[in-house]
């Protein structure tokens, strides 16, 4: 349903939350993309492997919580359009 309304949001509903919960840097492929790049550094420890195989679990795992991340996905959404549109 969410693929349906804007391609590519289901990724931003796992990028948004890796940052800002988990402190994890992603980025989607391409516009309309369904590919979530992860570049860790060439230092990257066990311990640091386990905590983003573990972030990224609990997030997927959250997508499945209706209306959890949806609802999350929307609210940082429109307080970003929200900002952009006070600052033009």
């Amino acid at each position: 349903m969410l693929e349906a309304a804007n391609k590519g949001l289901f990724c931003q509903m796992i990028t948004i939350p890796l940052f800002k919960e988990h402190h994890i840097l992603t980025q989607v492929a391409g516009h309309g993309m369904n590919v979530v790049k992860l570049l860790p550094p060439l230092n990257l420890t066990q311990q640091d492997h386990d905590h983003i195989i573990t972030a990224f679990d609990k997030t997927i795992a959250d997508t499945h919580q209706v209306p959890g991340s949806i609802w999350e996905l929307g609210k940082n959404l429109a307080s970003h359009a929200l900002k952009g549109k006070k600052g033009g």
